[in-house]
């Protein structure tokens, strides 16, 4: 019969396991952020390039007033909305403002296929249309880092935010609603 110490170590145990996993993780993703520092430039001329095509290719003025709006999109801004990921860089962060914040975050090759029409109105965001996705949600970047591992991306994700007691709002990757057509993308 096993003790109430017993249960406490397992406990303690698995902690500290789930802990040095969660660490590598935030290593490996900080060493990948490392790699991809000689391409920042490259990547901030492709978004002005997209936002200069949705630009000249608006066909009303109030496309042309909003086409430069989704030049990057942040996650926490876009709850609501549904993804097709292709893939993700990782990019060093510099900022020391945001709390838990690992030392890099996530942009993913995402294409906006609909969701909440508010948010996507407010955002800018047009179904079909590829934007840069950003955010350093550990849930986020955890999830789809781990689809990637298992060769399972592109992926047809729903973005989910997660009103805590506190107020705080939880992003997590889930799947489309079921009113969502789940087809092949083109």
């Amino acid at each position: 019969m096993a003790n109430k110490s017993d249960a406490s170590t397992e406990i303690t145990t698995g902690t500290t396991q789930a802990r040095d996993l969660t660490e590598q993780f935030h290593a490996y993703m900080r060493a990948m952020a490392e790699d991809a520092i000689s391409d920042a430039g490259d990547r901030a001329e492709e978004i002005m390039e997209a936002q200069a095509m949705r630009i000249l290719m608006a066909e009303t003025p109030e496309d042309i007033m909003s086409a430069d709006m989704g030049g990057t999109v942040q996650c926490r801004d876009v709850p609501g909305t549904y993804w097709d990921i292709r893939g993700f860089t990782v990019l060093k962060s510099n900022r020391d403002d945001i709390e838990n914040s690992h030392g890099y975050y996530v942009q993913f090759d995402a294409t906006c296929i609909g969701g909440d029409a508010e948010v996507m109105a407010k955002n800018g965001l047009k179904p079909g249309v590829i934007y840069p996705l950003q955010t350093s949600a550990v849930l986020l970047t955890t999830k789809v880092r781990a689809l990637a591992a298992k060769e399972a991306l592109p992926a047809r994700l729903a973005l989910v935010g997660n009103k805590t007691q506190s107020g705080n709002v939880v992003l997590k990757w889930g799947n489309l609603p079921v009113t969502v057509m789940q087809g092949t993308p083109a």
